[in-house]
């Protein structure tokens, strides 16, 4: 089979060979409440790549998803590799971009940039939310999602970044570099604790493995990385890497910036193995105590008070 090796920034050139496949853009629970829609998917090898990191898997015939305002949604059949090839140019979009399911997957760049704050659910979360990424409804062989370079623009966010590894929590391996995150606001309700939107990067179930390295989320209102890996069940899980990782609070407040639900180096089955590099938390004036919720668990991190970004 023909392969597609390592995709990077540079746009997809000296096409061979095409084939088409028809795939159904579905709403996913956190989806922003569009209808389905049946789009035709161009599935592109080139003799022309660029060299990434070894560890990237080599798509194999992959499909190719080309991000706009008319095709926000996608979901790739379980068995094929997925190619995102975001355009140059910011997008603009209630609710943000959605992909759920494929193999192994690269995107490389991206920019989402909403001129305006969206009220489409009623819920600021789902509505200006930069990006997605949801798992394969059933349990799959091991592979891995590559996110590098994505920047979620602008001061109309109120999610960055979510995740759900769905039935494949023990085998899905999720790696993020060169992240950007302007900023994310919240709504907050009248009981504590209840807020809409506020997540600069969340996860729910999993994933197996988490390798970050470059993240950089200013002007957090509420949090900043917000993990829930036993959300939807309990077990172990892989090795989580966090490296070179800014979380800039807001200057007016903000929660927690680093929320780990479950523990970290433990031997529970709610405990989560994670190393951290460079791992940088900058708070609001008098509020050091809110960088990190169980901050005992994490010594190895640098927390300033005073916000000098």
């Amino acid at each position: 089979m023909p392969t597609f090796s390592r995709p990077l920034r540079t746009a997809l050139s000296s096409a061979v060979a095409a084939l088409t496949l028809t795939a159904v853009a579905a709403t996913p629970a956190l989806a922003t409440g569009t209808t389905s829609t049946v789009r035709t998917l161009t599935t592109t090898t080139t003799s022309s790549t660029v060299a990434a990191p070894a560890t990237d898997p080599v798509l194999v015939n992959p499909v190719v998803w080309k991000p706009s305002p008319t095709w926000n949604v996608f979901t790739a059949p379980a068995d094929r590799d997925v190619l995102v090839d975001w355009p140059e140019t910011p997008l603009d979009v209630a609710g943000g971009f959605t992909l759920i399911g494929g193999r192994n997957v690269i995107s490389t760049g991206g920019t989402v940039n909403f001129s305006k704050e969206y009220h489409v659910t009623g819920e600021a979360a789902k509505d200006n939310r930069c990006l997605y990424i949801a798992g394969n409804a059933k349990a799959q062989a091991a592979r891995t999602i590559v996110l590098d370079g994505f920047h979620c623009a602008g001061s109309n966010v109120y999610e960055g970044i979510n995740f759900d590894s769905k039935a494949e929590r023990t085998t899905l391996t999720l790696r993020m570099r060169n992240i950007l995150i302007d900023g994310v606001k919240t709504h907050l309700g009248a009981v504590m604790g209840q807020h809409d939107g506020g997540d600069a990067f969340q996860t729910w179930s999993g994933p197996a493995k988490l390798e970050v390295n470059g993240f950089t989320a200013n002007n957090l209102d509420y949090q900043g990385f917000y993990l829930q890996p036993f959300s939807r069940g309990q077990g172990a899980l892989g090795q989580w890497n966090l490296a070179n990782v800014t979380l800039n609070g807001s200057r007016t407040g903000h929660a927690y910036l680093l929320w780990l639900a479950g523990t970290r180096n433990g031997t529970t089955s709610t405990s989560v193995r994670i190393t951290v590099q460079n791992f940088r938390i900058n708070t609001a004036p008098n509020l050091s105590w809110k960088a990190v919720w169980n901050k005992s668990q994490w010594p190895d991190l640098t927390v300033t008070q005073g916000l000098s970004y």
